[in-house]
């Protein structure tokens, strides 16, 4: 197999090796808009170890399947955000770690690009501990304020909630009650 260099209508272009004139083993394809993948190729996909890197800023550096993310991967995006995990046809699924771009992080399983069990630890040293359905966090209620992700103040939220409190001599008691 020789490294060929293919240019097509839509002026994506295509330098690495080929079998059976297909795009095949090592190669980088870059896309018209401004996109590019290096990596493994069969049959014309992406398949194996790839990079890609996004018009956006974003990348994405793991395993691919049938052109899609597949396997383990990390996606870190311009403004600061990652995810290190399992991916399954190009979404989150599987255990994974997700840091937001305030210090966040939410360690446990994901289904259809969604959080569904695990660990939320915030960048003030508190986690919630709970359960988790559809991206939102489900389970005892804790009652009292607090900021979420987006500086929005809240009365209430789900959980299980730890908190640590630093050179204070009397300990916080965060209130529950069950629904």
């Amino acid at each position: 197999m020789n490294i060929s260099k293919l240019n097509f209508k839509n002026e994506d272009k295509y330098e690495g090796k080929l079998k059976d004139a297909k795009m095949d083993g090592y190669g980088t394809y870059t896309y018209a808009n401004g996109d590019k993948y290096e990596g493994e190729f069969k049959n014309n996909k992406s398949e194996g170890h790839g990079i890609k890197y996004y018009s956006n800023g974003d990348k994405y550096d793991g395993q691919w399947e049938n052109d899609m993310r597949n396997g383990n991967g990390t996606l870190t995006s311009q403004d600061g955000k990652k995810y290190i995990g399992e991916w399954q046809d190009d979404e989150m699924s599987g255990k994974g770690v997700f840091t937001m771009t305030n210090g966040n992080k939410y360690v446990g399983e994901f289904r259809n690009g969604k959080s569904e069990g695990g660990i939320r630890y915030y960048s003030s040293a508190n986690k919630y501990k709970g359960l988790w359905k559809n991206n939102s966090q489900d389970g005892n209620r804790y009652t009292g304020e607090w900021i979420d992700d987006n500086n929005n103040k809240k009365k209430s939220i789900y959980g299980i909630f730890i908190f640590y409190v630093v050179q204070v001599l009397i300990p916080l008691k965060p209130y529950f009650c069950k629904l």
